[in-house]
């Protein structure tokens, strides 16, 4: 379970929170940065995942894996996991593992549904719009299972989002992506979500709520928060 003390930006499907490299203290800091690959926003070398940090960190948080294996064709799910408890807690991330193109659809009938052809607009339309409900005090996400991924390009992870809104009521969001991964980057996914949970807060905080899985966003729709800091393009 990953605790959040400031969650100052956004949710990762849902879960984004501060531009912070988080590293684990078990681990030389020198092997959390990878400078081939270089923060598009800072200009800085970021957070590279880990199949020995997963294990660790699944450990500690009682985790356990449907399969542990890291010698894997594709992404690990220790791997993954180290990423997903990364993206709760590293807006910067973000942009690290998923790609820039991605093919992002969230499906069902409510105000974050429909085709993301990029990062960027998956970002800004749904994760940006979702910090102005919250209470950025406090906020978690855990892992509840991760399915195939390793030698399947593959995979589903089911996540559990625990947060309070601004009006002092608690949230809890089940959420499942489908995801197809390349060079451990997401390349292709499916979301599903709590459709009557995400209507009822963005209802009571903003007006721009209606959407459906045939809609194909292809401008910027951040909310009454205006536009967030974005890598060029």
């Amino acid at each position: 379970m990953v605790f959040i003390p400031g969650l100052l930006t956004a949710l990762s499907l849902f879960s984004i929170a501060s531009n912070s490299v988080v590293a684990h203290p078990t681990e030389d800091a020198s092997a959390t940065y990878n400078k081939l690959r270089i923060n598009q926003i800072s200009g800085q070398p970021v957070f590279i995942a880990s199949d020995s940090r997963g294990l660790a960190a699944a450990q500690r948080d009682g985790f356990e894996f449907e399969n542990p294996s890291v010698n894997c064709k594709y992404t690990s799910q220790p791997k993954m996991y180290d990423m997903l408890s990364t993206f709760a807690a590293d807006t910067n991330f973000f942009f690290t593992m998923v790609h820039e193109n991605v093919d992002w659809t969230i499906v069902g009938h409510h105000p974050l549904a429909g085709h993301y052809p990029t990062s960027k607009l998956f970002f800004v339309n749904t994760l940006w719009r979702l910090r102005s409900a919250f209470d950025t005090t406090r906020f978690y996400v855990r892992a509840v299972a991760l399915h195939a991924g390793c030698n399947s390009p593959w995979s589903v992870q089911e996540l559990d989002y625990h947060g309070s809104l601004k009006g002092g009521e608690t949230w809890q969001l089940y959420n499942t992506w489908v995801t197809r991964w390349e060079n451990d980057r997401i390349v292709e996914s499916r979301a599903y979500v709590d459709a009557p949970t995400t209507m009822g807060f963005l209802r009571n905080y903003e007006v721009w709520w209606n959407s459906t899985t045939d809609v194909d966003h292809t401008s910027y729709l951040p909310g009454p928060q205006g536009m967030p800091p974005l890598p060029p393009d």
